[in-house]
């Protein structure tokens, strides 16, 4: 609020405004290729009508826009200074905006009134985005005026209780454009609490979030460390290998519970082994299960299933794998495809399109643009040779165009190449 204005201080509302016109400076970026566009300032200030004229002087491209939905339907007055629209419609047509249109036309009025719209409409998005309530706004009655010719509008806007005039400007490259919007006190002090209650719920949320944070801080604290019950757990002798294995081996059932066999019950299996194998027994793959011991499975199945002819790992005792070709059956004269003939008949009926090229030519397409009614385009192909013959965009055959009952046709003159296995795929014509 500007100092010594008269009304009370809307400091939410100043702030939502300008991060507002932040999001409005993006807008313009994108209506205005190449220019570097930023937001100089955003003010906003409580003002009387005579206030208004002395401040907005002069022709202005004004639109009337009216915000609804989350806030009851408002008028707001939307403006543009006249030298500043002149500036921004170079800017969107490309230019650098130091070289405005001198005349400013109907199509330049539209121009400028789309700008407007597009301010407006990014600051209602931007206000629903930030009070979480739908705020819809339209705009309509775009001209060239000066608000000084529409005092009583502006007085029936303000009412009793006065307006507030809200000012940005934007630097656009090497200008700098003004934007104006005139609303009633009240619709301004009705977003200003909107946004201090949004302001209260984020303060209120971003607390609990901490708190939450600080909770788990806390949790996490008392919990004890792994190192910490790692050290409170008692040391376990270790066990040397010898032993262990020793262990295992006096804790193994007999042949007859279901385990595995031993090395004395797969000697007795076998019926002894020879000398070298006895000297690697541990390559020598493991025999199926006794009889005995298939019995003893069935009979407790508690204990697990002992394998019934285990492999050896890869690299241990397995014998190399072997490469052979792979032998395929010799199909006979009997499984061979039909005569062409009879294959033909299944495609026969089949539509080809067939077209005819008189010649090709290439152009650039300025050449091509420069076109028109009586213009002749010379072909790279000389008068007295042949047109080529397509079947389905293939090139088959050479032929001269003749005329039929007032009708072009063909005289085939020569088959490029005989189609071989379909009957009369082959001579000329």
């Amino acid at each position: 609020m500007a100092a010594g204005d008269p009304g009370q201080a809307l400091n939410a509302f100043e702030d939502l405004m300008g991060r507002a016109f932040n999001v409005v400076s993006q807008t313009l970026a994108s209506t205005m290729p190449g220019a570097d566009v930023s937001l100089v300032a955003t003010n906003v200030s409580t003002v009387t009508v005579p206030d208004l004229l002395e401040e907005v002087s002069g022709q202005v491209v004004r639109g009337v826009s009216f915000l609804e939905g989350a806030v009851s339907e408002s008028p707001v007055v939307c403006c543009v200074p006249l030298d500043d629209a002149r500036a921004a419609v170079d800017l969107m047509s490309g230019g650098t905006g130091e070289e405005p249109p001198e005349e400013f036309e109907d199509y330049h009025v539209s121009a400028a009134g789309e700008l407007v719209k597009y301010v407006v409409q990014a600051v209602a998005e931007h206000l629903t985005a930030e009070l979480g309530q739908k705020v819809d706004a339209s705009i309509d009655d775009v001209s060239v005026i000066s608000l000084a010719d529409e005092t009583d509008d502006l007085a029936d806007l303000a009412g009793e209780d006065g307006a507030v005039l809200l000012t940005s400007s934007f630097i656009c490259g090497a200008p700098v454009i003004s934007f104006y919007m005139v609303m009633p006190m009240a619709l301004a002090v009705t977003l200003d609490g909107m946004a201090g209650e949004a302001g209260e719920e984020d303060f209120t949320d971003e607390s609990a979030e901490e708190g939450d944070e600080s909770t788990e801080e806390a949790a996490e604290a008392e919990e004890p460390s792994q190192a910490d019950e790692d050290e409170a757990l008692p040391e376990v002798p270790s066990v040397p290998a010898d032993e262990a294995e020793e262990e295992e081996q006096e804790a193994e059932p007999p042949s007859g519970g279901g385990g595995l066999l031993n090395e004395e019950e797969i000697a007795a299996v076998l019926g002894g082994m020879p000398d070298d194998e006895e000297e690697d027994s541990s390559a020598a793959p493991t025999p199926p299960p006794t009889p005995a011991a298939q019995s003893s499975e069935s009979a407790a199945p508690e204990q697990p299933a002992a394998p019934a002819a285990p492999s050896a790992p890869a690299g241990v005792g397995a014998p190399a794998s072997q490469a052979r070709p792979v032998e395929f059956e010799n199909l006979g004269a009997e499984h061979r495809a039909g005569p062409p003939d009879e294959n033909f008949e299944l495609i026969a009926n089949i539509p080809v399109q067939l077209s005819v090229e008189l010649g090709r030519t290439q152009r650039t397409l300025g050449e091509i643009l420069e076109f028109g009614t009586g213009s002749t385009i010379q072909l790279d192909k000389p008068a007295d040779e042949p047109v080529d013959i397509l079947a389905g965009g293939r090139h088959i055959a050479k032929g001269e165009v003749v005329v039929i009952d007032d009708n072009f046709a063909v005289r085939i003159r020569q088959i490029l190449k005989p189609i071989k296995g379909i009957p009369g795929g082959g001579g000329g014509g």
